[in-house]
């Protein structure tokens, strides 16, 4: 293939090796897809709330306001998270749940997200799961022992909203096999056009001309083109068959 690449040269490219490189695309897409619907997962959510409530009275301030009010809430909340996923808390609402055994403390801790809402004391506790049973009746259990294990001196956990379901997430099977299909179709024509280039044959007259940058003034051609050809037949009659067999 010409080094000196035009755009005409390469929508011609792209137009004589579009049709194998569409039908390998979607052969591999095929593929991507049923795979993908194998190991689809799905993830469910159950998502709880608590307000950090700061006991006041118990809390002496810096007269020259070096601490403040709002900094306080905020260190106490970064310091309540950790708790909110210590062991002993996490083994009991194990145990609380009927899972005793089954699960562990690491586990369970995999399942639970903390967030905290902007300038607001409170806390968003979120579990994930591929089993909505078993992560309903955690989330539960944790909403009735959480208050219990967190209380420090200064600050404590209530119940801001109630556990609810947040509602489930599955693997996006078609933008896999969308972007499958794309992929594969762009990496074939890749491919493809990497292999021509590597083919240095001159195969055109028009080539032949665009190379040398010289007029063809005629061009042979070629008469041996298969065995059903009339000029073939006729050799073979005259004996000259045996001239080409080798």
């Amino acid at each position: 293939m010409n080094k000196d690449l035009t755009l005409a040269d390469l929508l011609q490219f792209i137009r004589k090796n579009i049709m194998v490189s569409i039908v390998t695309a979607f052969v591999f897409s095929i593929i991507t897809y049923f795979v993908s619907s194998s190991m689809a997962t799905t993830y469910y959510t159950y998502t709880l709330s608590y307000e950090v409530v700061v006991a006041w009275e118990n809390v002496e301030l810096s007269p020259s306001g070096a601490l403040t009010a709002a900094d306080f809430a905020e260190n106490q909340m970064v310091a309540i998270k950790p708790r909110m996923k210590g062991t002993e808390l996490l083994n009991d609402v194990i145990k609380e749940a009927g899972y005793e055994g089954a699960m562990n403390s690491g586990h369970l801790s995999s399942m639970i997200s903390l967030a905290s809402e902007e300038n607001v004391p409170i806390i968003n506790v979120t579990f994930t799961s591929t089993n909505p049973g078993l992560l309903k009746k955690l989330a539960h259990a944790y909403s009735a022992l959480a208050p219990k294990y967190v209380k420090r001196e200064y600050c404590a956990l209530e119940p801001f909203e109630p556990v609810r379901y947040g509602g489930s997430s599955s693997t996006p099977v078609k933008s896999y096999t969308m972007s499958a299909f794309v992929l594969a179709l762009l990496g074939i024509l890749v491919l493809l056009y990497f292999i021509e280039s590597l083919d240095t044959r001159v195969k055109t007259a028009a080539e032949v001309e665009k190379k040398y940058e010289i007029a063809n003034l005629g061009i042979i051609p070629n008469f041996y083109l298969s065995r059903k050809s009339s000029y073939n037949k006729y050799g073979y009659q005259k004996g000259a068959g045996s001239n080409y067999e080798s």
